[in-house]
């Protein structure tokens, strides 16, 4: 697995670490050593809490990245991996396969490659399955997990308590409410629909039959949709439109979407490459991002501290901005927002 960097503009980098702030791409090539396998399917990202781990999953495995640096410090072979999650409260991340979920402990130190994976742990095992994503709610309690017929809301602490939700359809993306009172889903064709946490009853549902990617605000106050026709904010109290944003993409993608920590702003993929920043609060556009080689966008995601914005994308290529140096670079030359 390589990587490879370059600055906000058009200059380059050198494999092994970028070189300059704002834009970088972290490459995962087919070849090389340690890779297992070529890189035939898209894959997913997490970050750790603190942003300083970066977490690229394929179907051959999964691989650790250490930010600051930009260099690969594990890679570890494992089947059919679908998607990673960090456990808020840091030491240990989750791997999703199609029949289970892996619990990976993480020990880390001072030094910047001081970073050792433990034994893994099965926390889930359900052959058949089908699982596709999964994501913790913010206070690490539960793990929501995206399937086809019927989705899952874990307690990470007590299996035994968890919620069944959304039976008979199928989803593929699930998130929780910070304030652990719904969850929201999607899939392909589907649209967006709400299920309360507490027992599983549906609630509520949006854009039915629409192609949406969704993201909840971190005061559970705000449900974030993205379309190929348009971004939405809506109020989770009266399901009722509070911002709306009109893109133009066409109908066969899913729009990657994401809050900030703070829901100050909204990240969509406005383009199939271009990425824009939206203010939740005045509906104005506040900067369009756009990485020097332009890729494909399949998700979105912010660190908790706001410092960077990483995209994964259809191809072996991870965007990752450094918005506080690109807002440094950009005031130099009085363009900040």
């Amino acid at each position: 697995m390589g990587l490879s960097s370059v600055g906000t503009g058009a200059g380059g980098g050198s494999a092994g670490g970028w070189t300059t702030s704002g834009t970088v791409q972290v490459e995962r090539s087919s070849g090389g050593a340690g890779t297992g396998a070529g890189l035939s399917d898209q894959g997913a990202i997490a970050l750790s809490r603190d942003g300083r781990w970066l977490v690229c999953t394929e179907k051959a495995g999964w691989h650790l990245f250490d930010v600051a640096r930009g260099q690969e410090i594990i890679y570890e072979p494992a089947d059919g991996v679908r998607s990673a999650s960090f456990h808020p409260g840091g030491g240990y991340f989750v791997t999703v396969n199609p029949d289970e979920v892996v619990r990976w402990p993480l020990e880390t130190g001072p030094a910047s490659n001081a970073a050792r994976v433990g034994t893994p742990e099965v926390l889930l095992s359900s052959p058949g399955s089908d699982f596709h994503r999964g994501t913790f709610s913010q206070d690490g309690r539960w793990l929501a997990l995206a399937r086809q017929n019927r989705c899952l809301l874990l307690d990470v602490n007590a299996p035994e308590h968890s919620v069944e939700f959304s039976k008979g359809r199928q989803q593929n993306f699930v998130e929780v409410s910070p304030d652990n009172r719904w969850i929201a889903a999607s899939a392909v064709g589907v649209g967006v629909t709400v299920w309360d946490a507490r027992d599983g009853k549906f609630i509520h549902s949006l854009l039915p039959g629409e192609n949406a990617q969704i993201a909840v605000s971190p005061d559970s106050r705000s449900l974030a949709t993205a379309t190929p026709r348009e971004c939405i904010v809506w109020d989770t109290q009266s399901w009722r439109p509070l911002k709306v944003w009109p893109l133009a993409l066409s109908g066969g993608v899913h729009v990657p979407v994401a809050f900030s920590p703070d829901g100050q702003w909204v990240a969509v993929a406005a383009t199939r490459a271009e990425v824009r920043l939206l203010d939740t609060r005045t509906g104005s556009e506040l900067a369009t991002l756009t990485p020097p080689l332009p890729q494909n966008l399949d998700s979105l995601m912010f660190s908790a501290d706001g410092r960077y914005l990483a995209g994964a994308t259809f191809s072996r290529v991870v965007q990752l901005w450094d918005l506080p140096a690109l807002r440094r670079e950009l005031a130099a030359l009085k363009l900040d927002w």
